[in-house]
């Protein structure tokens, strides 16, 4: 986590500086990530049929991005990076723990998901009046996946990083051009990765997850 704190601080201030020498606007959001598609690591855990069991909550997202209006009218371009953290559902971690003491495991830590989507398009916005203005936005991603690690007693099932290009549409509305409320949706597409158990790192599995979510923010502009 420090290293996503890092690179985030690191981005705001370079985008503060650009914002300073140009004639877009610089904003910074806040939100949920709600995942549309079955995010559950490949299967680990997962029940015959029971698509949901072991799959990815609710979270949290945060986000930078740069908008620049190139034409009079309301058109413009703009390039975001988010960073998307969503936790594993009660279900599964319940049985898990039942599953752990039947067999006096006791040390254990439950998995949760990353997402780390690149975004670039172009928006129009349109103002209704000096206070209140509408914006749609649509653009292509590359997101960048990965699912912390599964520890259980001795065994600690890592995978790695993945990569997939997508899209992304969404619509909002600012108001005073400085708070906006927004809502995305991310088609960050199929996500191929390797599971590796450190305890067995001979016999690593394959997974794939599709990527489908849906982001409500505010944001603040500078």
């Amino acid at each position: 986590m420090k290293f996503f704190k890092s690179i985030f601080l690191s981005l705001v201030v370079v985008f503060a500086l650009f914002n300073a020498y140009s004639q877009g606007s610089f904003e910074i959001h806040v939100g949920t990530g709600i995942p549309l598609s079955d995010m559950s690591r490949g299967g680990i855990g997962l029940g015959e049929g029971d698509t949901e069991y072991g799959s990815a909550i609710a979270g949290i997202t945060m986000g930078l991005k740069y908008n620049y209006q190139v034409t009079p009218n309301g058109l413009g371009v703009f390039a975001g990076l988010d960073f998307i953290y969503n936790g594993i559902n009660k279900a599964y971690k319940d049985d898990m723990e039942t599953y752990f003491s039947l067999f006096g495991i006791t040390e254990y830590e439950f998995h949760s998901f990353y997402n780390i989507p690149l975004s670039l398009g172009g928006f129009y916005k349109y103002s209704a009046n000096e206070n209140i203005a509408f914006y749609g936005n649509a653009g292509a991603t590359l997101n960048f996946f990965k699912s912390s690690d599964l520890v259980i007693g001795n065994s600690t099932f890592q995978a790695d990083w993945s990569n997939n290009i997508g899209f992304m549409i969404g619509a909002g509305v600012t108001y005073k051009e400085r708070v906006s409320f927004q809502v995305n949706y991310l088609g960050l597409g199929k996500h191929d990765y390797t599971v590796v158990n450190t305890s067995t790192p001979e016999y690593p599995s394959d997974g794939e997850e599709e990527i489908n979510m849906l982001t409500l923010t505010i944001g603040f502009n500078f």
